[in-house]
């Protein structure tokens, strides 16, 4: 059993039944992107970051997200992978993305445009 919170009602309920009602909730999510790594790497004040994290709220797609203006070794990891200091820089599986491209991002995660 898991422990769920929507929209604030605690509930409780079989894995299976959760994990069929997390992919209800986001219904242009496929299972293919989700099984991919995506990382960002963002600013708290860079509008393209936001725009990417929104793309990726909308879709349903998870990700870990690095804020390069305050965590120095995600800074370094970043332009260890990008050569460079813009951001967002956004990996998706180890495909590198600088910048918000939302059809080259829809792509890399099989999201119909």
């Amino acid at each position: 059993m898991a422990d769920v919170v929507a929209r604030g009602i605690a509930v409780s309920m079989p894995f299976s039944a959760l994990f069929f009602n997390v992919l209800r909730a986001f219904p242009g999510a496929g299972i293919i992107h989700r099984m991919k790594s995506v990382t960002v790497y963002s600013t708290p004040t860079c509008v393209y970051c936001k725009l990417a994290k929104d793309f990726f709220a909308k879709n349903g797609v998870a990700y870990t997200e690095h804020n390069v203006a305050d965590d120095l070794k995600a800074r370094a990891e970043m332009v260890e992978k990008s050569h460079q200091l813009g951001v967002p820089v956004i990996d998706i599986g180890g495909e590198v993305f600088v910048g918000f491209d939302k059809d080259a991002l829809s792509k890399a995660l099989g999201i119909a445009g």
